[in-house]
């Protein structure tokens, strides 16, 4: 037998002279590009988690006098451009930094020697030191960008005297200075000196007391005004939530019958008329500011205050009742021109219960809580706490402000862990505030998972029947070639386009014809024609669905045809054949596709700008008022929180670090998303060890 022998022959010298540029080439790209990809990550780690340690807060002399009290939030090299040069009048390089001993010359400018601590032992930089302090009495620069570890300051600043100003020419660790946290108005450094409540003075420095005794004081008296802050957000969020909620829901049942009887002059002259008496009963009540100023501000015995309330608007509700009835039973005396028939008495009657009932929700309910609310927040503003920088500056603060509060330079490495923990739990579960630069993200994860999940519903089982009917049931021809490459055409258009087409078709055609089906009476407020989680998730469907579709089809085709013909033969039909052999064949590669446009979606940005996403939106789309799921709600979502925070901040040194935060927080949920598919994925293989996939 003889060996089969090559027509043509590749030298050794020849492969290595034509294929190794290649594989070198391709090799060394991968190569790169993990690198690059490890990078950008590792970055997005280190800033995103580094923001919330507890940094020292030191004090630092400038140049011009001015002194700046804070912590280095951040910095970056100092050009070698800005450095005086050297004392040969050469420039500084790169490699002689920090400077040393001989570079600087046997003496200073002014002919004294060089001593060990005048000489830097870190390269020039700048530094962002955050103060905080934006309150009335002690404001100032949030945050202040200055220069430190200059080679030859003396030099510096005969050749530099403007930027000699914002210079460092000394800095230290200060004792017993504490950073605070705040709802509002960003941190705030200095040292706590007296707690009061009212005008009583729990604590004072000035009595002769220490700091430590004051900072304990402050920590106890914090954890009281916490506790009641919390159970005013219970109440506003729970039961005024409720309240509201329920109140708007009468408001749209009132509007949906007036709706309807739009054109009996009569019925709207009825409506006006009882609209009118609904607003000027509203109108009589005491309002809880009153009341609250009638009893002296006295907020202790609440529960009288509220029964005091609540047969005052006994008296009127029943009066205001009483004079309804009246006219129902007289309504069709009025007017013998336009007269009101049997049925439209019956929903002026129905109109009448819903307000009646409408009416009580708000005396009892709402009214009562809201008084409660408003007497929790005058107590709120009692407790106050005396903040003193460390130039001499005072300001009295109310302790419900206060979200935490920690002395970094007397804290070891344990207790900086516990406030680095503390802080960063919330900001994974805690809702924005100061327009986004403070507090968590919870309601922005929220938004994201759900949109990703309804974009997956929606895109899995289309893309799969599409798949299904291209690859097992259409005639192979022309018209199917067509639409593959119209499908696969589909995955290189910009998502920016599909945007466009979410809000010209979804919003406006489908969601305005929903409005003007079923929700008439609210038009021309949309409820469905404007943006909301449901129409972003089918835009983001239709973005991935090529995805979705080109997987599924490779999947399919890797299904031996054998085992298609083996349960035909068996008298399957094709629907049972591709229900119970192709499909569970399939499901691995389905998935994979699932977890690519899952992926690809919920880093998506542009089109939820144009369909849904929104900068600030505190309902979420899923809650406990009925009907639970709101698909009609706007959302926040990662992807838009850091372009907001990124592009369109109050302030971008602030907001910087949660830029960070957000996006690693964007990776780790699509990481988890994947994470969980891959495993479903790797599940139904191993039940499937037949599976081609």
């Amino acid at each position: 037998m003889t060996n089969f022998q090559p027509s043509i022959k590749l030298s050794p010298r020849r492969y290595r002279r034509k294929g190794e540029p290649y594989v070198w080439l391709s090799g060394g790209t991968m190569a790169l590009g993990m690198v690059m990809i490890v990078a950008i990550v590792g970055l997005v780690v280190i800033r995103g988690t580094s923001s919330f340690w507890p940094s020292e807060i030191e004090q630092f002399t400038l140049g011009d006098g001015r002194v700046l009290t804070g912590s280095v939030e951040a910095e970056r090299p100092l050009g070698l451009g800005d450095l005086p040069p050297k004392f040969d009048g050469t420039p500084w390089k790169q490699h002689e930094l920090p400077a040393s001993r001989e570079n600087l010359g046997p003496a200073k400018l002014d002919g004294t020697p060089w001593k060990d601590e005048d000489i830097p032992s870190e390269a020039p930089r700048e530094l962002l030191i955050m103060q905080g302090n934006q309150e009335s009495g002690i404001s100032g620069s949030y945050f202040t960008w200055v220069k430190s570890d200059i080679p030859d300051l003396q030099r510096f600043q005969a050749g530099n005297p403007h930027s000699y100003a914002s210079a460092v020419v000394a800095r230290k660790p200060i004792a017993g200075i504490a950073r605070i946290e705040r709802l509002e108005k960003g941190v705030l450094t200095g040292f706590v000196v007296a707690v009061k409540d009212g005008d009583e003075v729990k604590i004072a420095k000035t009595d002769g007391r220490t700091l430590d005794e004051v900072w304990a004081v402050f920590g106890q008296e914090r954890d009281k005004a916490v506790a009641v802050y919390e159970e005013r957000v219970r109440l506003e969020t729970d039961e005024l939530g409720d309240a509201n909620a329920e109140i708007a829901e009468y408001d749209r049942r009132i509007k949906r019958i007036a709706y309807d009887h739009r054109d009996s002059k009569m019925f709207v002259a009825a409506m006006q008329w009882l609209n009118k008496q609904y607003d000027l009963w509203v109108a009589k009540r005491t309002p809880p500011e009153e009341i609250m100023s009638a009893h002296g501000g006295d907020t202790g015995n609440i529960d009288e205050l509220r029964r005091r309330q609540l047969a005052e608007y006994e008296t009127i509700l029943q009066e205001w009742r009483g004079t309804l009835s009246t006219y129902i039973g007289d309504i069709g005396k009025l007017t013998a021109q336009y007269p009101l028939t049997d049925a439209e008495r019956v929903y002026i009657a129905e109109v009448f219960g819903i307000m009646h009932v409408r009416a009580d929700v708000f005396a009892t309910l709402f009214s009562l809580t809201d008084l409660k609310v408003k007497q929790i927040r005058a107590n709120e503003e009692k407790a106050t706490f005396t903040l003193e920088t460390a130039d001499g500056r005072s300001a009295d603060i109310p302790l419900v402000k206060v979200v935490r509060a920690w002395r970094p330079n007397e804290m070891g490495f344990f207790d900086k862990l516990g406030v680095y923990f503390d802080r960063a739990w919330e900001f994974l579960t805690a809702k924005p505030r100061e327009a986004n630069s403070e507090g968590g993200i919870l309601v922005v994860i929220i938004g994201t998972l759900i949109m990703t999940m309804l974009m997956a519903v929606a895109v899995v089982p289309f893309g799969v029947i599409t798949a299904l009917y291209l690859r097992e049931y259409a005639r192979q021809g022309a018209i199917v070639s067509a639409v593959r490459i119209a499908v696969n055409n589909l995955a290189g258009v910009p998502s920016i386009v599909f945007g466009i087409f979410g809000l010209g078709f979804f919003c406006v055609i489908v969601g305005g014809s929903i409005d003007s089906l079923w929700y008439p009476e609210l038009l021309p407020s949309p409820t469905f024609g404007g943006g909301g989680i449901m129409w972003a998730s089918l835009t983001l469907a239709l973005l991935t669905i090529p995805v979705v579709v080109v997987a599924t089809e490779e999947a399919l085709a890797s299904v031996p045809s054998a085992q298609r013909e083996a349960s035909l033969g068996c008298g399957a039909s094709k629907f049972q054949t591709i229900w119970k052999v192709v499909l569970p064949q399939s499901m691995p590669g389905i998935l994979t596709g699932t977890i690519l446009a899952m992926a690809r979606g919920a880093g998506e940005v542009a089109p939820l700008m144009l369909v849904g996403a929104v900068k600030a939106a505190e309902d979420l789309p899923i809650d406990g008022t009925s009907p639970f799921v709101h698909l009609e709600r706007k959302f926040m979502h990662l992807g838009f929180h850091v372009y907001d925070l990124g592009f369109q901040p109050p302030d971008t040194d602030k907001t910087k670090p949660l830029v960070f935060s957000t996006a690693l927080v964007l990776l780790l949920l699509i990481g988890l998303l994947n994470i969980f598919a891959i495993r479903l994925r790797n599940r139904l293989r191993k039940k499937l060890q037949t599976s081609h996939v």
